[in-house]
Order: structure tokens, then C-alpha cells, then sequence
């Protein structure tokens, strides 16, 4: 693997657009170093490249979003920070985070359909429908290559499956969903 280069950068904006390689064992070996490195939240190797989320008012409000070319509104970063919440090995559906910020489903969807920051630090592929259906992934809804990889992504985190394509509950019913959200600072 090349040796990544050290580019100063003059914004967070010059940071998300570099496309620079990550070389996973020394960012392993640096993130709790990080200021806001939080413990309980793996390193994901399946990232290939690192996504800087912006956390500040002044760095969201400059924040260009790559997938539609446009400013993230503060209702869809709420919903980013919500869903970054999400543990490892757990799920939560579009109606939990929708109640939790006072919305729709539909429009946790439309927030999930344009995030820029996954699977990490936000991973979307957590969230699933009510029923335990997949829902979408990366603006694919239903069956195809996006949800294959979602799905692939939850198996790898622990889910399991149906024959027909939903989460298994377990003896109680319940298919491992997360829904103790910190709303307190959104």
C-alpha cells in the first residue's frame, strides 16, 4: 500500500473531498487519541475511507453534502446524530427515530437515503422497518445489490434472517431493537 501523504487542510470542507488512502492499522492504533473518540464504538474495517462528521454549528453550516450537492438541514443532521447512536448488533426502525425527533418514517428515510457518512460514523444500515424488513439502503428500496450489502452488513454485526428476508425476533418477540435515544442534545 502507498504511504498517505499529509495535505494541510484549509477546511473541513478540504477534508471530506480528499480521497486520500487510509491505512487502517495506523488509524486503528490512533483513534482513542482523538478528541472525540468515543470507546464504545468500534473501528469499522470496513471503511475505505475516512469520513469526517461534522460535530460544531460553524461546520455544519459549511458542510456540502457529496451525494446531492447541497447543505445538510439541521433536521437531517438531528436524524444523522440520532442514528449514529445505533450500537453494534442492534437495529432500530424508521418509526422509533421518527417518534424520538417528532417526524415521519418517511422522512427518516429520505435522511437515511442521502447520508454521506456511511456505514461509519453513521450507520444507517441499522435501520430497518417495524416489521423487521430490511426497508432501503443507499436509495435502493426492496431487493438488489444495495440490499444485499445491507443485509450482509447486519449479518456481519450479528442479525439474523428469515427465509423470507427479515430479522429474526427472539423469544419475546423482539428483533434486538435499539430505541433508548439521548435526545437531549439534538
Amino acid at each position: 500500500m502507498a504511504k498517505a501523504k499529509t495535505i494541510p487542510a484549509k477546511s473541513l470542507q478540504a477534508i471530506q473531498e480528499s480521497k486520500a488512502p487510509v491505512n487502517k492499522k495506523a488509524a486503528r492504533s490512533r483513534v482513542g487519541k482523538l478528541p472525540d473518540a468515543r470507546a464504545d464504538v468500534p473501528f469499522d474495517d470496513d471503511v475505505a475511507e475516512l469520513k469526517i462528521y461534522p460535530r460544531t454549528v460553524e461546520d455544519r453550516a459549511v458542510y456540502i453534502n457529496p451525494k446531492t450537492n447541497r447543505k445538510l438541514t439541521e433536521f437531517q443532521f438531528k436524524v444523522l446524530d440520532l442514528c449514529a447512536q445505533i450500537p453494534k448488533g442492534k437495529v432500530t426502525t424508521y418509526k422509533k427515530m421518527a417518534d424520538a425527533v417528532n417526524s415521519s418514517p418517511r422522512a427518516i428515510g429520505g435522511v437515511m437515503r442521502i447520508n454521506p457518512f456511511c456505514p461509519q460514523p453513521v450507520p444507517c444500515h441499522r435501520v430497518v422497518a417495524s416489521d423487521g424488513f430490511l426497508g432501503g439502503f443507499n436509495g435502493q428500496w426492496g431487493a438488489g445489490g444495495n440490499m444485499r450489502n445491507k443485509r450482509a452488513k447486519l449479518e456481519k454485526e450479528g442479525c439474523k434472517f428469515n427465509a423470507d428476508g427479515f430479522i429474526v425476533a427472539d423469544k419475546s418477540g423482539d428483533f434486538n431493537v435499539f430505541g433508548d435515544f439521548d435526545t437531549s442534545k439534538l
